[in-house]
C-alpha cells in the first residue's frame, strides 16, 4: 500500500500515512472474526509444531505463514490439503517482504580479519549447498519432505532447488514449494537500520494497540514513531 518502516538512512517511518491503510485493513478482517483477543487466544491454542497442528486439527481455513512451515506440515501430507497464493499488493501485482539479522564485527574486535573470513565462509553458495546436502540427509533418514532452503542467495536458492528439491508426489505440497521459490523473485527487503529491533518492536506494539482499539491507527503509529526515532538517535549518536 506504499508505507515503509524507515527510510534510505535506517530512520524511522512508522508514521507514514500510507502505513494507515494497512493497519485499517488488517483490523477489519481481525473484527470480522471476533477481534483481535479472540484471536489472539484462539491462534496460541494452536498445536503450530505438533502432530495436532491446526491444518490436521481443521482449525484454518487460511493462514499467513513463512517460506519454512511447510517443513513442519510434510510429515502430515496424507492428513491435509494445502495451496499457497502471493500477497498482492493494491495493483494486484504479487510481492514479498524478507528480513532478517546481520553479522557485526565490534571496534576492537581481537581478530576482526578472521570474524569477517568466517563471516564471508558461512555464507557462502558452497556452505548453502553444505547446508541443502544436510537437510536431505536428515530427511532421507528421518523421513519427510524436501521443501528447499532459502538462503537470501539466489544463486545458492537455485542450486539447491535443482539439486535436492524433487516432486512430493503430493500435488498440493508441489504447487506451495513452487510459489515460495517463485515469490523470491519479487522480495522486496524491510530495509536495515540501527534501531531495527526496536523499530519492529515498536511496530508490533502499535498494531496491538489498533487493533484491540485502544488507539486509532494514526494515534498507534504517531506513538510507535516518537518511541522509535528516540531509540534511532540513540543507536546513531555520536
Amino acid at each position: 500500500m506504499g508505507g515503509q518502516l524507515n527510510d534510505a538512512d535506517g530512520a524511522p517511518t512508522l508514521d507514514d500515512p500510507s502505513n494507515v491503510a494497512g493497519i485499517e485493513m488488517l483490523k477489519r478482517i481481525t473484527d470480522a472474526q471476533g477481534g483481535f483477543a479472540a484471536v489472539k487466544s484462539f491462534t496460541d491454542s494452536f498445536d503450530t509444531f505438533g502432530d495436532n497442528n491446526q491444518y490436521v486439527a481443521g482449525q484454518v481455513g487460511a493462514q499467513v505463514n513463512a517460506q519454512w512451515y511447510p517443513n513442519v506440515l510434510g510429515p502430515y501430507a496424507d492428513q491435509i490439503d494445502i495451496e499457497a497464493v502471493p500477497f498482492r499488493d493494491a495493483d494486484g501485482e504479487p510481492f514479498s517482504v524478507a528480513s532478517g539479522t546481520a553479522f557485526v564485527i565490534p571496534v576492537g574486535a581481537a581478530n576482526p580479519a578472521a570474524a569477517c573470513a568466517w563471516m564471508i565462509n558461512l555464507t557462502s553458495d558452497d556452505a548453502w549447498m553444505a547446508a541443502g546436502d544436510a537437510r536431505a540427509q536428515t530427511l532421507e533418514t528421518d523421513g519427510g519432505l524436501n521443501t528447499g532452503l532459502f538462503t537470501g542467495s539466489p544463486a545458492a536458492d537455485q542450486e539447491i532447488r535443482e539439486q535436492f528439491v524433487t516432486e512430493t508426489g503430493d500435488a498440493g505440497f508441489d504447487q506451495v514449494i513452487s510459489t515460495f521459490y517463485d515469490v523470491v523473485d519479487y522480495g522486496q527487503s524491510f530495509g536495515s537500520s540501527p534501531a531495527g529491533q526496536e523499530i519492529q518492536n515498536e511496530l508490533n506494539n502499535a498494531v496491538t494497540a489498533a487493533l484491540l482499539g485502544d488507539k486509532t491507527p494514526e494515534e498507534a503509529l504517531a506513538d510507535a514513531q516518537e518511541a522509535a526515532m528516540r531509540a534511532y538517535e540513540n543507536a546513531t549518536a555520536g
